[in-house]
């Protein structure tokens, strides 16, 4: 997932220019985040969705125009800095975003979900071919809305209608995507077909299953979840417990949401300008944020259950969320599972101290002066970051932010037992 400080800026940022509802996912997203932040034990899992990315479509300009960005500023009072534009003019007190610049952004991805179609490298085709489907249904949805208007909140009928149609308009590449995964051994481009399909099995989608995404990969322990939650819901025990012990066995697990890491660390992302960079940005956040989360909540409700859980199986599972997967979410909920066994396993309670710590640092606010979305040290930072997490994922990320806070692991461990030791007190009813 998205580092939770830039879903938050996102948010923010998405609330201050509502033109850029493509990124609106990044504040569900940040609810996910609170809730496994402070102690939830369910964990949400909800499918990505189609969101108009304008409100009201407008023609597309050639690519090559992205760079000719029109620089002229209105003499008005102005916000927060546009990161190779300069401070943001205000509307109505809020910064907004020109919309000569948001339409060169909107040009710039879709040239470059084109360029990346093209190519023979199946990770770079198939990261393509989603960001296609993903603009061609954002497209079918600005049409709806400049055809029927927006829809009022909490109309359900007019919400399903605009999703329908930009469900049509993505088919096409979401179904290219689910042909080209149907050919490859790469576990990624399967991964990400999987997730491109997960609203949806008709079709081409079809040709993909999780199951053949664990015969592709069988040491990661994702699609065995994957096959543990499908068991649970046809009501299958034998089969969630053979899911189950499949997982605690792999070595690993891997969502394989780095796409968008890598591509916003990257040369063709570089090359585009700074302001435009900045909006990529938020839109690449709200495509990672929209993201289905794997059923990780199966591992919760198999291990909370002592009548059915194995204990041997579920220290398993613990150990490998918390020192063998990329995801913040996965270390919380392998320190909650290895709570309910009591730490009493030595080759869990080794690990006491490492989950901990990353609570803490995951807890610990951001500095305001850089918790912009739209400055160049944030835009910089979170591409810094995105390297990071492309190469190792969201977790090793959290722990080189804690070696950089010069708060040993120990130390960091304390300080947050301390503190939650603090809030039981204060919520103690009084005696």
């Amino acid at each position: 997932m998205v580092p939770w400080d830039w879903i938050a800026a996102a948010a923010r940022f998405v609330r201050a220019n509502p033109r850029r509802a493509a990124v609106a996912a990044a504040t569900s997203a940040a609810l996910i985040v609170g809730i496994w932040l402070w102690g939830s034990q369910a964990v949400p899992r909800s499918p990505p969705r189609s969101e108009p990315a304008r409100e009201a479509a407008r023609e597309q300009p050639d690519p090559a125009s992205s760079a000719a960005i029109i620089t002229t500023r209105p003499e008005v009072k102005v916000g927060d800095e546009l990161c190779g534009y300069g401070p943001l003019p205000l509307r109505d007190g809020i910064p907004y975003v020109p919309e000569d610049i948001e339409t060169a952004a909107a040009a710039a991805f879709t040239h470059i979900a084109d360029d990346l179609a093209a190519r023979s490298d199946d990770r770079d085709r198939a990261l393509g071919l989603h960001l296609q489907a993903l603009g061609a249904g954002n497209a079918a949805a600005d049409a709806w809305v400049r055809d029927h208007g927006k829809c009022a909140d909490g109309d359900e009928a007019c919400s399903s209608a605009m999703s329908a149609a930009a469900a049509a308009a993505a088919a096409a590449g979401q179904s290219a995507l689910a042909r080209l995964a149907s050919t490859t051994s790469d576990p990624e481009v399967y991964a990400l077909a999987m997730q491109s399909c997960v609203v949806s099995s008709a079709g081409d989608c079809a040709l993909l299953s999780y199951a053949q995404w664990a015969r592709i990969e069988p040491d990661n322990a994702v699609p065995w979840l994957y096959l543990a939650a499908e068991a649970q819901g046809r009501h299958d025990g034998s089969g969630l417990q053979a899911a189950i012990a499949r997982a605690a066995a792999a070595r690993y697990s891997n969502n394989y949401w780095e796409s968008e890491s890598r591509l916003v660390a990257s040369d063709t992302f570089a090359a585009q300008p700074e302001p435009i960079q900045v909006l990529l940005t938020v839109q690449l956040i709200g495509v990672q944020a929209a993201y289905a989360l794997p059923p990780i909540q199966v591992i919760g409700q198999y291990c909370r259950a002592p009548m059915q859980a194995d204990a041997e199986v579920c220290t398993n599972l613990a150990s490998l969320l918390i020192a063998h997967s990329r995801t913040a979410i996965e270390i919380y909920l392998g320190g909650r599972i290895a709570e309910r066994l009591g730490w009493t396993d030595p080759r869990v309670s080794i690990l006491r101290d490492e989950v901990d710590a990353l609570r803490w640092q995951l807890a610990q606010p951001v500095d305001p002066s850089t918790n912009t979305v739209s400055s160049c040290e944030s835009l910089q930072r979170f591409r810094r970051d995105m390297r990071t997490r492309a190469r190792s994922g969201e977790a090793d990320l959290l722990r080189r932010r804690l070696l950089e806070s010069g708060v040993s692991v120990s130390e960091a461990a304390k300080q947050w037992r301390l503190e939650q030791s603090r809030k039981a007190d204060r919520a103690a009813p009084a005696q």
